[in-house]
């Protein structure tokens, strides 16, 4: 039995590194005949830490350097088990760090919470290992749902190293520490402060892991910002130029009308027919009482005309007038872009897209809805972009829950019976 307890010792520990590990580098790239690699580096390892440890039990040094070394078995697990990640893994050494040190805080918390545990119950074998692995398990599964699997993978080569660095320093010191501290605290007289040691213990474990996804979080959010910062930025450019185009066409607009009376006068209205109904096709174009409106609608309907789709709309464009003009732009844009884009590849009779802007009791209601092919997956309330590059995608939508926030007001996606419907509100100001 005593084998058996010892050889356990080393796969609860060694083993519970291993498996977080895994879990946090599970969204990684993984190599050819990845699972044959991980079961070869990982018997590597465990066959490696328990020598390690049986030489040090068996070298008959004295406490606390026999201590020291035997924690010491930490440092080459984690410098093997970095090793295992790069061996399966298509990732940098920041990234295997990542892993392993978000690996040993897990780790450290699950140990220290059962040894919390098992100072109250005192259960012998087996019933300690049952206690272990589902102690083990009930940590894992909720540090994945709360934070693996939202984790960018990306995020961690572009995050602080510096963030990482620490939070390996921090957990090593509470490993360390806790031994030394353990080995002087013995006795019942001692219970309460091994509690106290075990419970800060499983504090830096716990600030250790926030610390990394934290900044991974915070990483994500700061690239998504400053990506659509950049992106608002190209379609206020771009806004400035179609209104130019648009003031440029209107001149060249009124003075074809007023060469055209010229001309019907000259040689009769019937044989101007066909160039009165070319230049009034453009006068039927959007005229809502808002200048940025009425140039982005212009704009998008030249596109629809070439993907034969259907534009209808409806706006008083006048009660927009508290709106910013290249954020009517970017809103108005980026909904017409998604539902021309939704909308392009369905049956000619199903191209079509309807657009309405009114006021009612000081609310301004923007409503959009078209038909699409493939149901979009919402995540928060998102639809998620279908494009292979999700980095540069998506953002559209993105962009219309900031402009919504930003006066106040609220964006609300939806599908229905093969219909995509936005629906945006916003108080209108008071006027003083």
């Amino acid at each position: 039995m005593e084998w058996i307890k010892l050889i356990w010792g080393t796969v609860t520990y060694v083993g519970a590194i291993l498996v977080a590990a895994i879990m946090v580098s599970f969204k990684f790239p993984r190599k050819k005949k990845y699972w044959l690699r991980v079961l070869i580096g990982s018997f590597v390892i465990l066959l490696l830490s328990h020598l390690y440890d049986q030489l040090i039990i068996n070298a008959g040094l004295m406490n606390p350097l026999r201590l020291f070394l035997r924690n010491s078995n930490c440092l080459l697990v984690f410098a093997f088990t970095m090793l295992l990640l790069r061996f399966a893994h298509v990732c940098s050494n920041w990234q295997a760090l990542f892993c392993v040190t978000a690996a040993y805080c897990m780790e450290h918390i699950s140990q220290r919470l059962y040894l919390e545990l098992a100072a109250v119950a005192s259960p012998e074998f087996p019933l300690s290992a049952v206690l272990t692995i589902f102690v083990r398990t009930a940590v894992y599964v909720f540090v994945y749902y709360l934070a693996i699997r939202k984790m960018d993978i990306a995020m961690i080569e572009h995050g602080s190293k510096m963030q990482i660095i620490i939070t390996l320093l921090v957990i090593l010191s509470a490993i360390y520490l806790n031994s030394f501290a353990n080995m002087e605290a013995r006795g019942e007289k001692y219970a309460i402060l091994r509690f106290y040691l075990s419970s800060y213990s499983i504090i830096a474990g716990v600030m250790g892991l926030f610390i990394e996804f934290y900044q991974i979080g915070y990483q994500n959010m700061k690239s998504e910002r400053d990506l659509l910062k950049q992106l608002l930025y190209h379609e206020a450019e771009q806004y400035r130029r179609e209104r130019d185009t648009m003031d440029v066409i209107n001149v060249k607009y009124h003075d074809l009308k007023h060469q055209l009376h010229i001309l019907e006068r000259q040689f009769g209205k019937d044989s101007m027919k066909d160039m009165r109904q070319a230049i009034d096709g453009y006068d039927s174009y959007f005229h809502t009482g808002n200048a940025a409106l009425d140039t982005v609608l212009t704009m998008k309907s030249y596109a629809c005309l070439n993907k034969n789709i259907q534009l209808t709309c409806l706006a008083d464009g006048g009660k927009l007038q508290f709106i910013a003009e290249q954020d009517i732009y970017s809103l108005f844009g980026n909904i017409l872009d998604n539902a021309i884009e939704a909308t392009e590849i369905l049956p000619v009779e199903n191209r079509l897209i309807s657009l309405t802007v009114n006021e009612k009791n000081n609310f301004i209601f923007i409503h959009s809805e078209n038909y699409y092919d493939i149901a979009p997956k919402f995540i928060d309330g998102i639809p998620q972009t279908t494009k292979n590059n999700r980095d540069y995608h998506g953002f559209g939508t993105r962009s219309l829950l900031m402009i919504a926030a930003k006066y106040n007001g609220s964006c609300t996606l939806r599908t229905m019976d093969n219909i995509f419907y936005t629906d945006i509100i916003m108080p209108m100001p008071a006027i003083e």
